[in-house]
């Protein structure tokens, strides 16, 4: 499933795994992943929460204010996903397929994490005002809009090589 996964969001998965062992916990946990994101700052995900009106500080201090602090038994690489965290990628792959996407970028996963209601992180961005409904629209809205902006450059570079095509040069040889 990784394989999957973009770039951005297996460095937040790695970050995530940074901040359970930061913590103290023996598994990456929801709130984890959700740190991590805002801690990568980068991505639809980000995006689409500062478009919602959502406070990433006020998000990420409330995080913090709720974290489980513990004794960690694990090395970075044994550590494993909650089934929390396992259920928020699931959710995230549903949430792609949905879309009719083959990836999962960042926009699916702070579906995920919103989609699983009762951790950490949704009740936190629910609260917000950061709904499932209001992030799905705005992740189909924003990727509409790049879809028409991508088709209106692909008319203008069509429009622009038919011209150059039609047009008659005054140097011939030096066309070709």
């Amino acid at each position: 499933m990784f394989e999957i996964f973009t770039k951005r969001v297996r460095v937040i998965i790695d970050l995530a795994r940074k901040k359970a062992l930061h913590y103290g916990n023996n598994e990456i946990e929801p709130e984890h992943i959700l740190l991590a994101m805002i801690e990568e700052g980068q991505g639809v995900g980000i995006s689409i929460l500062q478009h919602l009106g959502g406070d990433i500080n006020k998000i990420k201090n409330e995080i913090e204010r709720y974290m489980k602090i513990g004794i960690i038994s694990y090395t970075r690489e044994q550590l494993p996903l909650s089934q929390q965290s396992k259920r928020v990628l699931e959710l995230s792959f549903r949430e792609a397929q949905f879309l009719g996407h083959n990836y999962i970028g960042t926009e699916h996963l702070l579906l995920g994490l919103i989609a699983e209601t009762e951790t950490l992180p949704s009740k936190i961005l629910t609260k917000e005002g950061i709904s499932l409904n209001r992030v799905r629209y705005t992740v189909e809205q924003m990727l509409s809009d790049s879809d028409k902006l991508a088709e209106s450059s692909f008319k203008e570079k069509s429009y622009r090589r038919s011209y150059s095509t039609t047009k008659k040069s005054k140097t011939p040889a030096l066309d070709t």
